[in-house]
């Protein structure tokens, strides 16, 4: 085996020296550049989805709890109490809370300063039900608006109170008609 020299040559037996030429490197860090960049995009993309999808899940949090408040009362006592006519207040002119409200989420108000706002909407038409007024129904919505991660958005929850009694004909609440 004289004559045969191995030193210069690599296992592969190539005749130069073992190793990654430039082009190789800098052709493998484009391919890393170009991943790295999708998965940060995934990322911030699924930061501000959770931001928005947080925001909706407080608006319906908050018109949940208070179509809970608003269940538990009479709707006559409901309509007067959170119609927009301050003169019909149950104690009194300017006593009960009025049909808008402030929802101060703190964690809102931390992301972009914003707070949700809510109204309550009673219908302008007469309320579903019989004509002896057992078992109506009275509907109504419950509006949260806010300026949130994506612009102003709306949340619309709408529920029915329903009166299990035969009415007063003397009491106050025709409910507008």
């Amino acid at each position: 085996m004289k004559g045969l020299s191995t030193r210069g040559r690599t296992a592969l037996g190539r005749g130069r020296e073992a190793g990654f030429t430039a082009v190789e490197v800098a052709l493998t860090s484009v391919v890393l550049a170009v991943a790295l960049g999708g998965f940060i995009s995934l990322l911030v993309s699924s930061a501000r989805l959770a931001q928005v999808n947080w925001e909706i899940t407080e608006a319906h949090n908050a018109a949940r709890s208070l179509s809970e408040t608003l269940q538990s009362l009479d709707p006559d006592e409901v309509y007067a109490l959170y119609n927009s006519d301050p003169y019909d207040d149950p104690d009194g002119e300017g006593t009960a809370p009025g049909n808008n409200f402030e929802f101060g989420c703190d964690s809102l108000k931390k992301f972009n300063g914003s707070l949700m706002f809510g109204s309550i909407e009673f219908p302008a038409g007469p309320p579903e039900g019989d004509d002896e007024g057992y078992q109506a129904l009275y509907p109504i919505n419950i509006v949260v608006e806010w300026t949130g991660s994506k612009g102003k958005k709306k949340h619309v929850k709408s529920i029915k109170l329903k009166r299990t009694r035969k009415p007063d004909p003397t009491e106050a609440g025709d409910w507008g008609l």
